[in-house]
Formats: C-alpha cells, sequence, structure tokens
C-alpha cells in the first residue's frame, strides 16, 4: 500500500480518520466509498 499524501481541499480524495467517521460515512453515503484501509495498529 502507498503512504498517506497530504491532504488538499481540491484532490478528489478524502480521508476518514477513525472508525466512528468511518461508519458514519459508511452508513450515510456508501456510494462515495471505494476503500477502507484498516490496520491492527
Amino acid at each position: 500500500m502507498a503512504g498517506y499524501k497530504r491532504y488538499r481541499k481540491d484532490s478528489p480524495v478524502s480521508y476518514a480518520l477513525g472508525i466512528t467517521l468511518t461508519f458514519e460515512l459508511l452508513r450515510f453515503q456508501p456510494d462515495k466509498v471505494t476503500r477502507v484501509y484498516i490496520t491492527p495498529a
């Protein structure tokens, strides 16, 4: 997996760090989610 890139507002990619935000996104806007990365750390 490639590393994270610096967040840019004009980028089509966004990050939801944390399980709560990720679940909310999956629940209310699942069509906008393409991948969810999970790490044991």
